[in-house]
């Protein structure tokens, strides 16, 4: 499995505490906690210790900072480096900060998990791009899942509403309009075209 993926356990914990209560948490955990196991378990037996340090690997290993955080300021020798407990004291600190946040928000944006689970990692030692793609596409869905059908969105202030070659009405607001070969590959473009034809 993933170690990003231990991130978000939290994050789902006070969900489903703050939506439906502890019975509901205790019962839920007790059907994710034996499929984690069954999926684990394996690999457990093969080498416990292997697999220990397989999961503990971004925190234990002693890695060179490397990432798109705080760290890459360092990196690119804007401010000096710091030792590798503050790094650690910082990430601590943003995940703490970021699961009292999701306590008071969950019930009206249960979505901000996907975001908030993944703050932390912007302070840590190593902070690398693939931490993050795996929030990137899944927060997307989630945050388009919360426009209601049907409403039009305001233009955004400089954009020119774009029209498709083969409508004469307005079809989505804000999209700029593309041009020459940026228009089959801007992913903007494309993908909010193909929304517009499932909807």
């Amino acid at each position: 499995s993933k170690q990003i993926a231990w991130f978000f356990i939290p994050f789902y914990a006070i969900m489903v505490l703050r939506h439906y209560g502890f019975k509901e948490l205790v019962y839920r955990m007790a059907i994710a906690g034996p499929i984690a196991l069954a999926f684990n378990l394996p690999f457990i037996l093969w080498n416990p210790s292997a697999w220990l340090a397989g999961v503990l690997a971004p925190v234990a290993d002693p890695m060179f900072p490397l990432g798109v955080g705080i760290v890459d300021l360092s990196i690119t020798h804007l401010i000096p480096f710091f030792p590798k407990w503050v790094y650690t004291a910082l990430e601590g600190a943003a995940m703490l900060g970021s699961l009292i946040w999701y306590w008071r928000i969950c019930k009206k944006y249960p979505e901000a998990a996907m975001l908030l689970a993944v703050i932390p990692l912007l302070m840590a030692w190593r902070s690398l791009p693939s931490y993050f793609y795996c929030a990137a596409f899944p927060l997307f869905v989630l945050m388009a899942a919360r426009i209601p059908p049907g409403k039009k969105l305001p233009a955004a202030p400089g954009y020119v509403r774009a029209l498709p070659a083969n409508r004469s009405e307005q079809v989505w607001a804000g999209a700029p309009v593309a041009m020459g070969l940026r228009a089959i590959t801007y992913p903007a473009h494309i993908l909010r075209y193909i929304i517009q034809l499932i909807l």
